[in-house]
C-alpha cells in the first residue's frame, strides 16, 4: 500500500497496469505467432506506460494539494479581514458608548445648572463651554464610523471576487 495514494488514485493505477499486462500480452502473442517482435519491446514499452502515468498520476497529486493549498490560503486572508473589521467594529462600539454616556452626562449637568436653584452664570457657562469638544469628539467618531463602513464593503467585494 502507498501512502501517498488515496482511494481514487488505485483506479487510475489499476488501468496503469492493466495497459502494461495488455502490452506484454500483445508482444509475446505476436512474437507466438511468428512475427519479428522481440519481446523487451513488450518489456520496454509496459516501463514507459508505467513511468508515463505515474508521473501524470504525482504531477496531478501535486496540483490538487497545491490548488487545496491557495484556497486555505484565501480562506485564512478573508478570515483575518473579517478579525479585524470586528476588531475595529469593537473599538468603534466603545468610542460610541463613551462619547454617547459623556452627551448624556454632560447634558445632566447643564441641566442642573441652567436651573433656577443655580448660584453663578459661571458656572453655567464653563458646563456649555465643554460642549464644543465633546462636540468634536463626535465628529471625529462619525468619521471613524464611515471609514469602517467602507472598509467592510470593500472587504465584502473582495471576498466575492
Amino acid at each position: 500500500m502507498l501512502p501517498f495514494v488515496d482511494d481514487e488514485a488505485y483506479v487510475t493505477i489499476g488501468f496503469i497496469a492493466f495497459e502494461c499486462a495488455t502490452l506484454l500480452a500483445e508482444v509475446y502473442s505476436l512474437h507466438a505467432l511468428g512475427w519479428n517482435v522481440a519481446p523487451a519491446i513488450g518489456w520496454i514499452g509496459s516501463f514507459l506506460a508505467l513511468a508515463i502515468g505515474g508521473g501524470n498520476l504525482l504531477f496531478a497529486k501535486q496540483h490538487k494539494a497545491n490548488a487545496r493549498l491557495r484556497m486555505a490560503k484565501e480562506e485564512i486572508a478573508v478570515l483575518a479581514a473579517v478579525a479585524e473589521s470586528e476588531r475595529i467594529a469593537r473599538d468603534l462600539h466603545d468610542v460610541l458608548g463613551h462619547t454617547l454616556s459623556l452627551i448624556v452626562l454632560k447634558s445632566e449637568l447643564a441641566g442642573r445648572l441652567t436651573a433656577p436653584g443655580v448660584s453663578t452664570f459661571a458656572q453655567a457657562a464653563a458646563a456649555w463651554s465643554s460642549w464644543g469638544g465633546l462636540k468634536l469628539r463626535a465628529k471625529g467618531s462619525s468619521r471613524v464610523v464611515g471609514w469602517v463602513i467602507s472598509l467592510r464593503s470593500r472587504v465584502m467585494r473582495s471576498k466575492q471576487e
